[in-house]
Formats: C-alpha cells, sequence, structure tokens
C-alpha cells in the first residue's frame, strides 16, 4: 500500500497533526499492485499521526531486510508541469532537518525529512540528502522495485532542472564509494541464489540430506548488508554492560582463556518456506523455499563464561533482562546488524550459546561471521549475529531495527495498515519444522512404481526433540512413519540439531499425478498445521505448513 493511502487508514485518530503535500491516487484493488503508468495526480492534505509513520517505516523495512529477486531498472518519474522545477545547487541547500531533507532521482526532487526516520536502513539515508539517490541504489539495488518507486513519488515536490540531471549524478559518484561493496564468496553451483546485493542465497534442496552436517560450502546464505573481511589480526570483542567490568577480547583471547565447547546447531531462516504462502495470497520478501537451513557442528567459547568473566554472578542480582549482540556488517553507514536474546536464554545449563570461531572443524567461512559468530541454539537463526563487534547486557531488547520492526508475526488478518511492530513479540524459538527434500517437485517415475523412498529433515526450536515423522501420498488419509536417521546423542530438551528420516511411501498403481505430504511432531507434541492458511503473515515469516511435494507417474 501506498504512503498516502497508508496515511489515510489511520484518519480517524484523535492524536492528530496536518501535514499538506502533494499525493498520489491509485486504483486500488485487493490482489493487484499498482502500475505506475495509472497513477494520477492532485493535491491532497491529509491527517497522520506518528503509528502512522512508524507504520510506513515498517512496510518499507521488509523490502530492505529481505531484498528482492528481481530488479527493475527501467522506469523514469514523470515531468510534473504541475509542480516547481529545482536546480541542483538548490538541492544542495537542503541536507539539514531545519532546511527540510532533499534529494533527486532521475529528474524527481523529494522531500524525505518525515521518512528519514523511519528509514528502514537507518541514517545511511543521509549520506545522500542534498543530491542524488542514483549512486546509492546502484550499490543497494534492491530499492529498484515497483513499490519502492511509487513509495519514492509520494514524496515528490518537484522536477530537476534537464541540465543539472547527468552532472548531479556525476558529482556524487565519490560518496557512493564510501560504501564498499563487500565480500563475495564463490558460490557453490546448487546454491540457488535470491539476491546479489546483499548477497542471499538457500542450498539446493536435494543436496540437504546428503550430510548430517551441512558442508560450509553449501550452507545457506543471509545477509542484511554487503559481507565484511575482518582483519583477525585487530580484531577486538567488546563486552559491557549492566554490572559488567567493560573488557576486550582478542580472537586469540576467546581460543586460549576459555574452553573450546563444541556444539551441533541447525540454524533456519524465519523466512524457511516463505514461498508456500503465495498459495494463501502473495507476499512480499526473498523467495525462500525450503532450504534456508542448515547443520553444523560450531566450536567457540561459551557466552556464559565470558559474561563469568567480565563480573556477571547471577541474573537475579545483576538484574538485565536481555542480551544484544551487534556485528561488524554496517558497510560504512553506522547501523550494523543488530540482536538480542533474553538474558535466561543465555544463561539457562544446557543452552549452550557460544562464540563461534569454527565451522565443522574449520575456521568460519567470511559469508558466515568470520572471525567470530554468535551461535544461538534452537533459537530463529537471526538472532545468531555474524561478525560479531560487542555484546551489551541490558535492561531493553536490542535497539535494531531487525529486533524492533522485523522478525515478528501476525494473525492472518493483519495487513500492513494495521500492522503495530511495538506491541508484537520478537521471534526467537521456532516452532517444529519438516520437509521433503528428495524426490524433488515434478519428478518423474516409471508407471508400475509401486514405492516411492522419500528423504527429508524435520526439526523444532528450544531443543525439543523429534518423536516422528509421517508421510502420506494419498492427501493426508494414510501416514506412513518415517525412520528416523539419529546421528549423534544429545540430551532431554537439549536437542539441537536436525533430524534426517528416509520412508519408502506405497503408492497405487497407474495413478496420475501424486501430492507426497510430510508433518513431524516434538517431544512436546506439538505437530505441524495442515494448512499455511492459519498461520499466513504478511511477513511471511515461520511457515511449519504440512509440507507438500508433487511427483508424475510415466
Amino acid at each position: 500500500m501506498r504512503i498516502i493511502a497508508l496515511l489515510k487508514e489511520f484518519s480517524k485518530s484523535t492524536r492528530l497533526y496536518r501535514i499538506t503535500k502533494t499525493a498520489t491516487v491509485a486504483q486500488f484493488h485487493s490482489k493487484q499492485s499498482l502500475k505506475l503508468p495509472e497513477i494520477c495526480w492532485l493535491r491532497a492534505s491529509v491527517w497522520i499521526y506518528p503509528s502512522a509513520v512508524l507504520t510506513l517505516g515498517s512496510i518499507a523495512f521488509h523490502t530492505y531486510a529481505s531484498g528482492q529477486e528481481e530488479e527493475d531498472d527501467s522506469w523514469r518519474p514523470p515531468f510534473r508541469k504541475d509542480l516547481p522545477t529545482f536546480r541542483a545547487e538548490e538541492v544542495k541547500l537542503h541536507n539539514e532537518k531545519d532546511r527540510k531533507l532533499w534529494v533527486t532521482f532521475r529528474g524527481g526532487v523529494y522531500d524525505i525529512t518525515e521518512f528519514v526516520d523511519v528509514h528502514p536502513g537507518g541514517k545511511i539515508i543521509m549520506q545522500a540528502v542534498g543530491g542524488p539517490l542514483e549512486p546509492h541504489w546502484q550499490r543497494y539495488n534492491f530499492h529498484k522495485q515497483e513499490d519502492v518507486y511509487s513509495m519514492l513519488e509520494e514524496m515528490r515536490i518537484g522536477n530537476l532542472h534537464p541540465d543539472d540531471v547527468e552532472d548531479a549524478i556525476h558529482d556524487c559518484d565519490p560518496v557512493a564509494e564510501e560504501v564498499k561493496p563487500g565480500y563475495t564468496p564463490k558460490l557453490h553451483p546448487s546454491m540457488n541464489v535470491k539476491s546479489v546485493q546483499p548477497l542471499n542465497a538457500e542450498t539446493g534442496i536435494g543436496e540437504l540430506v546428503e550430510s548430517f552436517y551441512t558442508p560450509n560450502e553449501l550452507f545457506f546464505k543471509r545477509n542484511h548488508h554487503a559481507i565484511p573481511t575482518v582483519d583477525e589480526r585487530n580484531y577486538k570483542l567488546k563486552v559491557s554492560g549492566v554490572g559488567l567490568e567493560e573488557r576486550e577480547f582478542t580472537l586469540e583471547d576467546l581460543k586460549t582463556k576459555f574452553q573450546p565447547v563444541s556444539v551441533v546447531v541447525t540454524l533456519q531462516c524465519a523466512g524457511n518456506r516463505r514461498q508456500d504462502f503465495n498459495a494463501v495470497k502473495p507476499v512480499r520478501g526473498l523467495q525462500w523455499g525450503p532450504g534456508a537451513i542448515g547443520n553444523a557442528k560450531w566450536t567457540g567459547a561459551l557466552l556464559v563464561d565470558v559474561l563469568k568473566e567480565v563480573g556477571l554472578q547471577s541474573i537475579v542480582e545483576n538484574g538485565a533482562e536481555h542480551v544484544q549482540f551487534t556485528g561488524l556488517d554496517d558497510n560504512g553507514t553506522g547501523e550494523p546488524y543488530g540482536a538480542s536474546i533474553p538474558i535466561d536464554v543465555a544463561m539457562k545449563p544446557g543452552n549452550q550459546v557460544i562464540l563461534a570461531y569454527s565451522m565443522n572443524d574449520k575456521p568460519i567461512p567470511v559469508e558466515h561471521g568470520f572471525p567470530v559468530r554468535v551461535v544461538v541454539p534452537g533459537v530463529v537463526g537471526a538472532r545468531s549475529v555474524k561478525w560479531l563487534a560487542s555484546i551489551v547486557l541490558s535492561k531493553d531488547e536490542s535497539p535494531s531495527q531487525w529486533q524492533q520492526s522485523d522478525y515478528k508475526t501476525f494473525n492472518p488478518s493483519t495487513d500492513w495498515p494495521t500492522a503495530n511492530f511495538s506491541t508484537v513479540q520478537a521471534i526467537q524459538e521456532l516452532p517444529v519444522q519438516s520437509a521433503i527434500c528428495s524426490p524433488a517437485e515434478n519428478s518423474s517415475f516409471p508407471r508400475g512404481t509401486k514405492t516411492i523412498a522419500v528423504k527429508g529433515y524435520a526439526w523444532s526450536g528450544g531443543g525439543r526433540d523429534i518423536l516422528r515423522v509421517e508421510v502420506s501420498a494419498d492427501n493426508g488419509n494414510t501416514w506412513h512413519s518415517a525412520d528416523l536417521q539419529l546421528h549423534i546423542h544429545e540430551r532431554r530438551n537439549a536437542r539441537f540439531a536436525w533430524t534426517l528420516w528416509t520412508c519408502e511411501v506405497p503408492v497405487e498403481e497407474n495413478s496420475g499425478p501424486i501430492t507426497l505430504l510430510c508433518k513431524a511432531t516434538d517431544s512436546s507434541h506439538n505437530c505441524q498445521p495442515e494448512s499455511p492458511n492459519s498461520i499466513w503473515n504478511i511477513r511471511g515469516l515461520v511457515n511449519n505448513s504440512w509440507h507438500k511435494v508433487q511427483v508424475h507417474m510415466e
């Protein structure tokens, strides 16, 4: 939904203040996105209140946080005869809030003053004020989307003089170079790339069940910024917060001052299987299949040991409620990725939150957090911050936008205009999950085939074990129990690794297309829901409905 349309949704509030600006009006259809040529213009006065602006930031943030699969670089803003034309010199003067914050884009001039505070990328947007957006969007190409263009147009205040368009872009090139593209790893051919910058790629589904330990090069890649390269010789981890002695630790300190601990942990992106939600209603964001998950052996220092080293004796006496983690991946913006977990999760015996410097008995690869990544077992992967820069004990959650305005779910009836992220808890533990990895979607089998060998994975958050996995080939009328492959022994309520499974499923002879289904039940007897309808949410997160794969007989 576009900005002005969104703001109008809040027009009944009694906490109002008035703004007047150029607004867009379009014909909205519940399942059809706005096409830019359909936009018409008028001068409009609208009433808004603060939560509307916060909601606007949340809408924009999902695009920034998740990236996009495709970009549209063809759009150009139309020349607006009803608006004034400005020279670039005048635009440059508008680089402070008391003078309004202006930017230009391909011949348009925009007032972004009200948007800066809720910009999903934080203060990085200030690099563009007084000049063109083009160099910055060339670096962050996920902005090149129809929704973002439409959102920008609603902040339009004028035209940039034609003589200044190319000059303005040229003059701003050095600013763009301050934002480095980051490290680009060589990707395995089976990786399914979802976005290039920032890099996001999921493991080929067939590769997932080839090994209990996901090879480092096949482990899914999830990034919110460009990938930083860190010199381990200069690396220092800062630890501070409520009741602690502020200290810094080098990589060598973490390796030598603390007993190394190895934990086998499955990390799963909150958006894993997002694409299956589209059968209910389209969701925006990276269209992850079931490959945004991986299992690895992580080795490092226990977080609790490090916290005790700097003075933490008791969480009751300390008074802190959260452990905040911040990464080094700020890309020169001053807005690095950050997250937090409740302090009881960090301190609970058996949870084994570690500051990992090894992945599958090798130094953590750059793209997975070298030199140090916090690994939080049983919790959504978003809390396992890479390139760890600091740890802070606090009474509050991380102020990071990824903690406050993302990785939260709403009921299926909540849409963007009514979503209030401040009232919803951040995702921590994930629910029970399973997926079919083999056979692949649309695989073919000879007619007369009597059984199909089905393979997949199952996992549940919070250290819960997998009790059983069931597979059906007749739309759920008959279920067959899978054989669970237990590769390692783990204590009760401390099973943080996935379970791989196999099942020989009988099929009817001469049948047409067959839909294979799987569902898992964990040790708390939580079972996957049959349909994604009841768990659909605007962010497309935590889809753990029955997984389906259709195959054919030829």
